[in-house]
């Protein structure tokens, strides 16, 4: 069987569904996969078609922008969650730096305070070995005594201070 040509050398639709249907035996109709079915394509005008067909690439069109929308406000949502996640990081690295840093203050105030400590205990025994005057004993006396007092008054403060920051520790 010879295939029926146009002038231009192709075959039109037409022909091919025709002669493929006396080869196969069957009849071909290679549009009816384009539309929902052969009965409504057949009832349906082409204007008809045509507007659902636009109803249904604008509704397709629609669909893609809102999900193009929403594809940026992911990656605007996920840029932002890296920037807060990085300037989280760097808080943390600050918040640890400050505190090892307070840390090393603390303790050299008290190596410092111990030593002043020990100078003044130095001082107020060479004091007392050299006081000639019982109103010298008296005011000896009663510098030591406030002495005492003051260094209660910082010890105590100084505890609640160390308990303070292992319970701040603790909570990292």
């Amino acid at each position: 069987m010879e295939l029926i040509h146009s002038k231009n050398g192709r075959i039109t639709l037409k022909d091919f569904e025709r002669q493929s249907s006396v080869l196969l035996g069957e009849r071909i109709n290679l549009l009816v996969p384009f539309y929902s079915s052969s009965n409504n394509s057949s009832n349906k005008n082409d204007s008809e078609v045509i507007v659902e067909l636009r109803r249904e690439i604008s509704t397709c069109r629609a669909t893609i922008d809102e999900l193009q929308t929403k594809i940026v406000t992911c990656e605007k949502s996920q840029r932002l969650a890296n920037e807060v996640e990085l300037e989280y990081e760097d808080l943390l690295k600050f918040l640890y730096e400050q505190l090892r840093q307070y840390k090393i203050n603390e303790t050299n105030q008290l190596k410092q305070i111990r030593a002043n400590d020990q100078l003044i205990q130095k001082l107020f025994n060479y004091l007392s070995i050299y006081v000639n005057k019982p109103n010298d004993e008296h005011i000896l006396a009663q510098l030591k005594f406030e002495y005492e007092q003051q260094q209660k008054s910082f010890q105590n403060s100084n505890d609640i201070s160390i308990i303070s920051t292992n319970k701040y520790r603790q909570q990292f």
